[in-house]
């Protein structure tokens, strides 16, 4: 027996809807060049803020600000080690993720090449494959 008190009963509608919204929560954690790049810093083992600040050539205030986010997210975890706070991938799959769209665009920046190349230009004839050099 139900009353107005009880939840509504999920359907399976409900709960797909509810993943959907947590994905996007997900990617919108991930979406930035430095919060990717902390993702692959990250592959190795954990890191602290300086040492990811060092390497991605940040202020530690702007490093901290994106940790926090992806934290929230469920991207990172922290972990104290008395006045050391080290972040690490939280869960790695999120390391295979990142890799399969990587693939993808891999394969999709090949096919523009190959697609160049057949139209006489040569792959960085196209261009949304000029490559610049630092």
């Amino acid at each position: 027996m139900h009353n107005m008190y009880d939840a509504p009963a999920r359907t399976p509608l409900d709960a797909s809807a509810e993943i959907d919204r947590i994905q996007v929560d997900l990617i919108r954690a991930l979406a930035g060049a430095h919060r990717i790049r902390i993702v692959h810093l990250l592959r190795p083992g954990p890191l602290e803020v300086r040492e990811l600040a060092r390497e991605l050539d940040l202020p530690q205030a702007t490093v901290s600000a994106n940790l926090a986010a992806m934290r929230a997210a469920g991207l990172v975890e922290a972990a104290r080690d008395g006045r050391v706070v080290r972040y690490r991938i939280a869960d790695p799959e999120i390391l295979d993720a990142c890799d399969l769209m990587r693939n993808v665009i891999v394969r999709r920046l090949s096919a523009l090449g190959n697609l160049a190349a057949a139209a006489g230009g040569g792959p960085t004839s196209h261009p949304d494959l000029q490559v610049t050099t630092p």
